[in-house]
Order: structure tokens, then sequence, then C-alpha cells
């Protein structure tokens, strides 16, 4: 009999001062995964291009290829879905 733990969700921190936990962050999210695609929710944001950028490569690096979250905004939802790939 065995048992396996497989990562599912994460908590995502990003900001210009943040480089590893418990660094500052200006950026935060619930990541849930499922199949290669990250779920973001719950993010408390101050977001610039540098932080999508490096929120990008971190998502990256755990496998991930493609993002979806959604936003409730006015009394509407907008929906958001990027595959990203690798350069090469």
């Amino acid at each position: 009999m065995g048992a396996t733990l497989t990562p599912v969700v994460y908590v995502l921190r990003a900001g210009p001062e943040h480089e590893e936990y418990g660094d500052p962050y200006e950026f935060a999210a619930t990541v849930t995964v499922v199949d290669g695609t990250a779920y973001l929710q719950g993010a408390a944001a101050k977001m610039d291009l540098k932080t999508g950028k490096a929120i990008v490569t971190a998502l990256k690096q755990q496998g991930i290829r493609r993002i979806k979250w959604e936003k409730k905004t006015g009394g509407t939802t907008i929906k958001r879905d990027y595959g990203i790939w690798s350069k090469k």
C-alpha cells in the first residue's frame, strides 16, 4: 500500500520586493491547478506589467500552460482565459 500527494493548491504572492517566502508583496491570490490550468481566486492586487510577468514566470516553472480568472465589477463579470507557452 502506498500514498502520494500532488500539489494542486498554492498561495501566490508577487511584488517588486518579493523574491522568496517572507518578503513583502503587493499581489496575493489562491491558485488551484487542474490539468495544467491555474485558476486564480481571491486575488488582492496591486498589479503592474512587471508583477504580471513575474506571476507568469512562476506559473510556468510549475508546468502551468493556461491561466483562468474572473473579475466582478459593477454587476458585470469579466472572464479571462490565457494560454502561456515557453519561447523556444
